[in-house]
């Protein structure tokens, strides 16, 4: 067994059948790329990167390549360990891992949302959302051709007493969460209204650089926008972006306003 102190994650495949086969290479992969795309992201997240058309460069890849340094069979278990041993690599890989177990724990004991509307973290709260796609890679092995039942995630170097399970009922869980909605933090925004939606109460505006944007409001801020006596406004709106899980980066075309300035051209 390789020295604990190297391996900064490890997944354990677990399975009836896996005591005597392997899980198919088309299955590992998937949960493999997956893994790494995570720990991609929590890094970009860290920098404030984290956008759509964001990547780590060829060097910072190099520092958060991850590489299998440990194998045991009878239910699958993989160590990962960094591509480069370096003090300095070591210190960014760390900080990246405890940001990937606060993420991913969420989604394993079903409180994603629960978890994002109670911290006013936006940087969290966007890497969670972002990594839904690649936690359902994971999740997806369970139940899958290969006989995987149950999945575990742990980090013998930075985090020896935590470890985190995924089963059928979190897969699901995580299945049930794409396209989810969840709210960023308080801000202003400002744009010219170009449609109404009565029957919403939503306005669409049109913000710098021609972007829409769908803004939701509640009846009295409606009404103020669609009887004023201002045609076409600027309005400035307070409120919180939707975003929705799956995506990546802090754009955003959807937003709560809870307050309202009309504003005369």
């Amino acid at each position: 067994m390789q020295n604990p102190e190297l391996q900064v994650l490890t997944i354990r495949f677990v399975g009836e059948q896996l005591k005597k086969q392997g899980l198919p290479i088309y299955e590992l992969g998937l949960a493999f790329v997956a893994v790494q795309r995570i720990v991609n992201k929590a890094f970009l997240a860290l920098e404030n990167r984290l956008d759509k058309r964001s990547s780590p460069s060829k060097r910072e890849r190099e520092i958060l390549a991850l590489q299998i340094g440990c194998y045991e069979k009878r239910s699958d278990f993989f160590a990962l360990t960094p591509l480069i041993f370096d003090p300095v690599n070591q210190e960014v890989i760390k900080k990246c891992i405890e940001f990937v177990l606060s993420g991913i724990i969420s989604y394993a004991i079903g409180e994603v949302l629960d978890s994002m509307h109670g911290k006013n973290d936006e940087q969290r709260n966007i890497f969670v959302g972002s990594i839904h796609a690649d936690v359902a890679n994971i999740v997806n092995r369970i139940e899958n051709i290969g006989g995987c039942e149950s999945i575990e995630i742990g980090s013998p170097a930075y985090a020896p007493q935590k470890k985190i399970e995924f089963n059928e009922k979190s897969r699901d869980y995580v299945r049930h969460l794409a396209n989810e909605p969840f709210l960023g933090r308080i801000q202003t925004i400002k744009g010219s209204v170009f449609k109404l939606y009565p029957n919403i109460e939503m306005v669409e505006i049109r913000r710098s650089g021609g972007k829409k944007c769908k803004v939701f409001l509640d009846t009295k801020n409606f009404e103020e926008i669609r009887y004023g006596q201002i045609r076409s406004p600027v309005i400035e709106v307070t409120g919180r972006p939707r975003y929705r899980m799956g995506m990546e980066g802090m754009g955003f075309d959807e937003f709560e306003g809870h307050s309202i300035k009309l504003i005369r051209q």
